[in-house]
């Protein structure tokens, strides 16, 4: 089994304007009880994490009403490393994209996280979905979309028309995978995104983890 999840931690990068990760450590080994435990903080767009519909639909489908079915299963794997810190245009897909059958998970990878994501360059140079990418997505009727980049551009359209298109057709995406190395050369892949089940919640964080077909 892959693990393609960030790591949480104080160094985790947060999206510009959004908080970040602290957290306290309430009790200990050696007080009263011998109980160690944490109180944490975190937006829930921080770190590896999903977008559900209510992201940016008001009428969109919470967290705790995605299915397994959608969040599991076989994916299809999209090289995008040579393009790494550039948009992903509907023409860079559709030239490095065989077929996408109906309601199949997408993997695309740039390579971003692995190499930016903690350098505070992340935000400022990683790839992002540009509406007509994301429009040429709906057409194939993808059914999730994981990625290791920006699915907006920052600071980008302040409207967020790439979300609101996506997660408007109703398209989860798992966003800021890692270890992509991984996995990048093989063609189709297991895949399970197990987010945090919180009910109501537009977001959490999300373990990935993979396995080789």
């Amino acid at each position: 089994m892959i693990d393609l999840t960030v790591p949480m931690g104080e160094e985790l990068p947060s999206f510009p304007g959004y908080p970040g990760f602290e957290y306290e450590q309430w009790g200990g080994h050696d007080k009263g009880g011998g109980a160690l435990m944490h109180y944490y903080s975190a937006n829930t767009h921080q770190g590896t994490h999903i977008d559900a519909p209510y992201h940016f639909i008001p009428e969109g489908r919470t967290v705790d009403e995605l299915t397994f079915d959608e969040l599991v299963g076989s994916a299809k794997i999209i090289d995008l490393r040579e393009y790494r810190g550039e948009s992903i245009t509907a023409e860079i897909l559709e030239d490095n994209v065989k077929e996408i059958e109906k309601n199949e998970k997408v993997v695309m990878v740039t390579g971003d996280v692995d190499i930016n994501f903690f350098t505070g360059e992340f935000f400022k140079e990683a790839s992002d979905i540009t509406l007509d990418a994301a429009e040429w997505l709906i057409e194939q009727e993808v059914g999730l979309i994981v990625n290791d980049f920006l699915t907006e551009a920052v600071p980008g359209e302040p409207d967020r028309p790439v979300h609101k298109a996506l997660l408007g057709a109703d398209i989860p995406v798992v966003e800021y995978i890692c270890n992509i190395e991984e996995i990048v050369n093989y063609e189709n892949i297991w895949i399970g995104c197990f987010p945090m089940l919180v009910k109501g919640f537009e977001g959490t964080p999300t373990r990935v983890v993979a396995r080789l077909l």
